[in-house]
């Protein structure tokens, strides 16, 4: 099966989630969510279960950048589950 290549604005969106799953290692997400994008974070929707959310155009390819991210998250989301759950709507 052939594999389909990220466009740059696309890698440029998992380079970020990389980032804030990185510091969200040792700051815990609100303070990577604070750092990264400097909004104050809401955990009121979801209490202690951490939220992320990545925006990106009509067209602009949300289905394979969402593939790539739930691989990245199970592989570097801070804390012991060891095998993460992603709901996708």
């Amino acid at each position: 099966m052939a594999s389909l290549k990220l466009k740059r604005y696309q890698e440029a969106a998992l380079d970020d989630l990389d980032r804030f799953l990185r510091v969200a290692r040792l700051t815990g997400p609100r303070g990577a969510f604070e750092a990264q994008t400097g909004y104050g974070y809401n955990n009121v929707p979801f209490g202690v279960t951490p939220c992320v959310c990545m925006r990106i155009p009509t067209g602009g390819g949300k289905t394979i950048v969402a593939a790539h991210a739930v691989g990245r998250m199970a592989r570097e989301w801070p804390g012991a589950t060891p095998h993460p759950l992603a709901l996708w709507l």
